[in-house]
């Protein structure tokens, strides 16, 4: 028996080689899955949608060590998320009415793709090779101008968001009058989930919320805070605090760290490491 298999696998080879070689629509078919699979291997992006929320208030009897964000760090979170394909970015900051602050959104494009130099597969005819060969370096010819202009629009639209950006950061900064500097956490974690449920999630890959604050929720007395609505269990909340604190209303729930550069590696990540 053994025997007899051995033969019937040892004629089923030869008939596929035969095949392959002589025949050359099947060959054909096989190269063209070969090269789907391998460009299909080499295209797979990742969306990153981060919320940022920024806390430049001293929550009103307590000011700990929150790090201040730049334009310089949101530009920085913005090409990191492209570099791993697409996906935006929202800004909010905390106050005492964090709920009715305006919000800050820039979608982020996925640059062009590379095209892939051709490989000569085993008895792929010449003919065929050359023809991939001379298709790849028309479509890198195109690429590298559609490239150039990519570029050229976005930087232009990501230098108009984060001017819009320096903006609200420079305000928020400066000094509070007596008696409003307050911390709403509750209000822009609500504004953060709201916004994140609006992005279908088949879509993107990786949603976060990064919070850049004590976590300290304290209102004037007498005002009454929100109710902190469920965040998902799929939007990692990521929180940025360089000293800590007490009262902290998202601590259990929240991934802290002590520096923003850490913080933006929690929030940006690609699909090949979730």
């Amino acid at each position: 028996m053994k025997a007899l298999i051995t033969i019937l696998v040892v004629l089923l080879l030869a008939v596929s080689t035969y095949f392959y070689f002589t025949n050359e629509t099947i060959r054909d078919t096989i190269t063209k899955t070969l090269t789907s699979e391998a460009e299909i291997h080499t295209t797979i992006t990742s969306s990153n949608a981060v919320f940022v929320i920024f806390d430049p208030s001293g929550s009103g009897s307590t000011t700990y060590n929150v790090p201040r964000i730049t334009t310089g760090f949101i530009g920085n979170l913005i090409d990191n998320i492209m570099a791993k394909g697409n996906g935006a970015i929202w800004l909010t900051y905390i106050d005492q009415n964090s709920y009715n602050n305006d919000v800050l959104h820039f979608e982020i494009p996925e640059a062009p793709s590379k095209p892939i130099e051709p490989h000569r597969f085993a008895g792929e005819a010449m003919y065929k090779f050359n023809e991939r060969q001379a298709q790849y370096e028309r479509d890198t010819a195109e690429y590298a101008k559609v490239e150039k202009e990519f570029h050229a629009s976005f930087e232009r639209s990501k230098t108009a968001f984060l001017g819009c950006c320096r903006r609200v950061i420079d305000q928020e900064y400066q000094p509070k009058r007596p008696g409003t500097d307050w911390s709403d956490i509750s209000g822009s974690l609500n504004t953060a989930v709201r916004s994140l449920k609006t992005v279908a999630q088949d879509s993107t890959h990786f949603r976060s919320i990064l919070l850049i604050s004590d976590g300290v929720q304290e209102l004037a007395k007498g005002r009454a805070s929100q109710r902190l609505s469920e965040i998902p269990k799929d939007i990692k909340l990521v929180q940025v605090n360089q000293s800590g604190s007490n009262n902290n209303m998202v601590a259990g729930r929240a991934q802290e760290f002590d520096n923003l550069d850490r913080g933006l590696q929690q929030v940006v990540q690609s699909i090949h490491n979730q």
